[in-house]
């Protein structure tokens, strides 16, 4: 309790796309730590909506795509990473590039787990997404040493 807040005005589209958007603002309070040791204030965007498990089965995806690009930026990269992807029977990625990037999609609640080599660290760095379908992309994030990065995955 009383490490940070989260505020948002939000809107909410029942109807049809089922969709939530709006400004946030997220603080988190300085406190000895391994992140944020200074604490924060981040103005952003709520961006996100429903999401509809497929049907079980290896041809039904979780995102009307087949092949995509994948981009990882910020999080203490020097540059931005790029890699190509192809979304396979059974929702299997298969990720060219040289950085060892895996992700995971869990078919029933649209989460992506997976992990990249950092270049700047040289470790294997955690990566947390989600399927937006209605977007036909997959959005997280991953921590470098000290400033958060962002996964995007589109068409």
């Amino acid at each position: 309790m009383g490490k940070g807040m989260f505020i948002s005005w939000a809107q909410f589209d029942t109807n049809g796309t089922r969709t939530v958007m709006g400004d946030a603002v997220w603080t988190k309070n300085p406190q000895p730590g391994k992140y944020y040791t200074n604490g924060f204030v981040l103005k952003s965007m709520v961006d996100g909506g429903g999401y509809h498990a497929p049907a079980v089965g290896p041809t039904n995806l979780v995102l009307g795509l087949t092949n995509g690009t994948v981009s990882l930026t910020d999080g203490n990269l020097v540059t931005s990473i790029t890699n190509s992807v192809v979304l396979t029977n059974n929702n299997v990625m298969r990720i060219t590039g040289t950085n060892g990037l895996k992700l995971t999609i869990t078919p029933s609640s649209g989460l992506v787990n997976g992990s990249f080599l950092h270049p700047v660290t040289k470790l294997l760095t955690p990566i947390k997404a989600v399927v937006q379908q209605g977007r036909t992309n997959i959005d997280g994030f991953f921590l470098g040493p000290n400033a958060g990065g962002t996964i995007l995955l589109q068409p």
